[in-house]
């Protein structure tokens, strides 16, 4: 799922838009006189902006999500970036514009069809021009607002509605590797920590079934509301998308953080996210000792040795994503 929200221009240029397209209409002449067909004239020009700009504004409140056919992952992390009420605020502004529109031609239509002195006609329009112009002028800040908002949607991960598994642990555990492995994606891989800046995504595929699986970045070592945007994109991940957790540990500790660190954070993940089930993945058992072997043991009961650099026993790890 994406926010596909196309650019939203400032109010100006909706404005100049609709004026351009009402000078060129093209109105036949059937057997009026000309005070008739200038009323009749400029009544049309008065509709088509009016059509022009009531179409432009719904189409910016028609691309904006809806927060009750939202999923639970998009609608909170909307929330706590952007603010869904506040985004509700600024789209009743725009809804309130399309009704003073409408009640506003109305009325100068009426200014229109009453006057019978053809001198009058191009002051009535100036007057509404004015009217438009000073109407929008107004709301300019809203539509900065919400184009503003549609820059955020753009760093928003594309989450699709699939069965979901997220790949947890330290910086440099090998998550990604394990991504590239199990998923055709290509996700970056250094050593060096925090490369992971964004979830990483990828995609499993076994017979007519396609998975899901999020490679997330963070530590999990302080409260929700003081993550950064990532942070809390990773939080929201496991907490709405998915019902099992791979939780991955280096025993070798060459991922710079030691074995005892990443037993601390598995135990603040299982606290955080008790509802969920967590395999823990022994990665890089390539260069494993004895005594980190005995370590391991002693930690966790249930787990799955593997390297992800060299793929072995990745199928154990595709056995637990096909049974769920």
């Amino acid at each position: 799922m994406g926010f596909n929200v196309n650019k939203i221009e400032n109010s100006e240029f909706y404005v100049n838009k609709a004026f351009k397209k009402a000078s060129n209409l093209i109105l036949k002449i059937r057997n009026k006189n000309k005070l008739e067909y200038l009323k009749d004239k400029e009544s049309r020009e008065l509709d088509t902006i009016k059509d022009n700009l009531n179409n432009d504004i719904q189409n910016i409140i028609d691309q904006f999500p809806n927060p009750k056919t939202l999923n639970p992952f998009y609608k909170e992390l909307i929330d706590n970036k952007i603010g869904l009420e506040k985004i509700h605020m600024h789209l009743k502004v725009l809804k309130e514009i399309i009704r003073k529109l409408n009640v506003l031609t109305q009325n100068y239509k009426l200014k229109f069809s009453r006057t019978k002195n053809i001198n009058e006609l191009p002051g009535i329009k100036t007057i509404y021009l004015g009217r438009v112009k000073k109407i929008f002028k107004k709301i300019d800040k809203d539509f900065i607002w919400l184009d503003n908002a549609r820059r955020n949607f753009k760093e928003f991960p594309q989450i699709k509605e699939l069965p979901t598994f997220c790949l947890c642990g330290y910086p440099n555990v090998g998550k990604s590797t394990l991504l590239n492995k199990l998923t055709p994606a290509s996700a970056k891989v250094k050593s060096y920590a925090f490369t992971t800046l964004k979830l990483n995504l990828g995609y499993l595929n076994n017979d007519c079934q396609k998975y899901q699986i999020i490679d997330t970045p963070g530590f999990f070592d302080r409260p929700f509301e003081k993550m950064n945007i990532v942070e809390k994109q990773a939080y929201l991940a496991i907490k709405h998308l998915t019902k099992k957790i791979f939780f991955i540990i280096d025993p070798t500790s060459s991922c710079g953080y030691s074995f005892d660190e990443q037993t601390q954070m598995f135990k603040r993940v299982k606290k955080m996210f008790d509802d969920k089930t967590i395999i823990v993945l022994i990665n890089k058992i390539d260069l494993m000792n004895q005594e980190m072997k005995i370590d391991v043991d002693s930690q966790f009961k249930k787990k799955i040795y593997i390297s992800a650099e060299k793929g072995e026993n990745l199928d154990k790890i595709k056995d637990e994503i096909i049974s769920k």
